[in-house]
This record gives structure tokens, sequence and C-alpha cells, in this order.
């Protein structure tokens, strides 16, 4: 029993402008069928990902319809790949979640997630991605200690400002006035690195406000926390403001770098399919999602 057979070409559009500028992969390429669903047509021009133990894997991409929300994708049904258990994503370092369900109905996919990601306005592409990302710091902390000193209200636990990337944030109150001059400690923890603990010098009656003043201004003098975050806030208060867009952000399952040179059907009963692959094509416009298209500096879009 062969584990790799050719089939005739699917009559399907043709993608690839002037078949003759493009280059070929020498042997072409071996496609896994097992994470592809039965009876789908891949059409020429999908972008592949670069071999693993001589397979090469579709880069699953689908085009939004009108009504799609964060948590409902709406696609046309046989035009994607997805499939409940893939995660989800509408960019690199964005949000990603598994799908939990697909539902069918008037020839359109009703793709859901659990938990919402970016919104998708019609013609805009969803990909998949490698794992779930929340695209949240979840150990972002500022606990501070009255250390050496005497008479600050210690509290190891800061308030969050905002919730969420991009521009999660969490503030420290500073309270106690110093009875004694001393050390004091702030630490702070993120996702980002080890907890950081910058000591401050404070002196003898020194008000929450002044001491929060000190605070900040050692924090911003931590080149390890000014690389990551604003030190802000004023008063009695010390504000921590991510400067990363995303924390744990989604990355893409498989990085495109060729596409198929002719479509065929998915078939339930094979595992690979041996098809033609160019790393050097023009194909038609709004065949490949563009955040795929960016890694493939040798195919290039033509519009008519």
């Amino acid at each position: 029993m062969k584990e790799i057979e050719v089939t005739s070409d699917v009559q399907t559009s043709i993608n690839i402008v002037n078949i003759e500028m493009a280059r070929d992969i020498p042997g072409g390429a071996s496609v896994e069928l097992a994470s592809l669903i039965a009876g789908n047509v891949i059409p020429q021009g999908t972008p592949l990902s670069a071999p693993s133990s001589g397979k090469r894997y579709v880069c699953k991409q689908a085009v939004c319809l009108a009504g799609s929300t964060t948590t409902v994708k709406k696609v046309a049904t046989g035009s994607h790949n997805f499939k409940v258990g893939d995660f989800l994503c509408t960019k690199e370092g964005g949000l990603a979640y598994a799908i939990t369900t697909i539902t069918t109905s008037n020839g359109v996919d009703d793709i859901t997630v659990d938990t919402a990601i970016e919104a998708n306005a019609a013609g805009t592409y969803i990909y998949q991605a490698l794992a779930e990302a929340a695209a949240v710091d979840a150990s972002l902390n500022i606990a501070y200690a009255a250390g050496t000193s005497t008479g600050l209200t210690g509290d190891t636990t800061s308030d969050a400002v905002i919730a969420t990337m991009p521009g999660q944030s969490t503030k420290a109150t500073i309270a106690g006035t110093t009875t004694e001059p001393g050390d004091a400690t702030v630490t702070v923890s993120s996702d980002l690195f080890d907890d950081e603990v910058v000591t401050v010098a404070i002196a003898d009656n020194d008000t929450p406000a002044a001491s929060a003043a000190k605070m900040r201004m050692a924090l911003r003098a931590n080149a390890v926390i000014a690389a990551n975050f604003w030190v802000e806030g004023d008063d009695v208060y010390i504000i921590l403001v991510h400067k990363a867009a995303t924390i744990n952000g989604s990355t893409f399952k498989y990085i495109p770098v060729c596409i198929s040179g002719k479509a065929f059907t998915v078939a339930a009963s094979k595992i690979m399919e041996a098809i033609p692959a160019y790393e050097s094509a023009m194909v038609l416009s709004d065949v490949i999602g563009p955040l795929y298209l960016a890694y493939m500096k040798n195919i290039n879009e033509i519009s008519y």
C-alpha cells in the first residue's frame, strides 16, 4: 500500500500568474493531510511550511465574513481547514485561544473560541496559532516593605489599573511616615524577568508622598525595570505601565516558506499529497493572508 499518491488536478481557480516565471522546489512538496478537512480543496497558491521529517504543513488561514465578533469568526464553509482544538489568532503577538465549536449554516461556518480575541472586519484574515496566548502579564505586581527603616506600612500586593495588554499597569499606594531612617525595599514582579528588588534610602520623618517620590526615582534608575515599564504616578502612588504591546503573545503554528503549485482535494484515505511547490512566484491578490505573505519575500501579489 502506497503512502504517497499522485492524483489528477482539481478544477479550481488558477492563482499563480505566469507559471513560467515561478521558481519551483526540486522534488516538490509532500503535504501532510491528517490536520486538514477531508473533502476540502487546497487551492493553488496555498502557503506551506518548511519541511519537517519530510512533510510540509498547510499554514491554515481564512477570510472573515461580515458579522464576525471577538468570539465567533464567520467564514465560508469549505474555504478553511480549521478544526476544533486548533488555536486561533488574528495576528502574531496578539491573543490566541482554542476553537471550541464549529457550526455550519447556509454555507457559513461559525468558528467559536470561548475567550475573546481581537475583532475581525469583513475581508480580514484569521490564522492558526501555535498555542494559547493570553497577552497578559500574570505576575505583574509592586510590593514594598519598610526594610531597615521604621514607620512605613508595607504592602505585598498592588492594584491593577489596566488589567490586560496593551497598556497593562498596576499601582502601589505608599502609606506611613517614617520614624527612623533606613533602607526600604520595592519588589517588582513580572513575567518578563525574575523579581527585581530595589533598595531605597528613606530619611527620618519622610511622609508617604516623599517616600513614594524616592521609590519612583529608584525604579526609573533600574535598567531592567526601565527597559520594560514606564514608572509613573504622583503623591503617594507608584504606577508601572507596560512598554510592550503584548506579553506571551501568539505566534503562528507554521511559518510559510513556499506555496502549493497546484490545487488538490484532501483525501481521507491518504496521509500525504505530493505536489509541486514554488518558493518564488506571482499570485493573484487575496490568495495569501497578508501576515503570511510578509514572510515570503519572493512571493508577490498581483491585482487585476
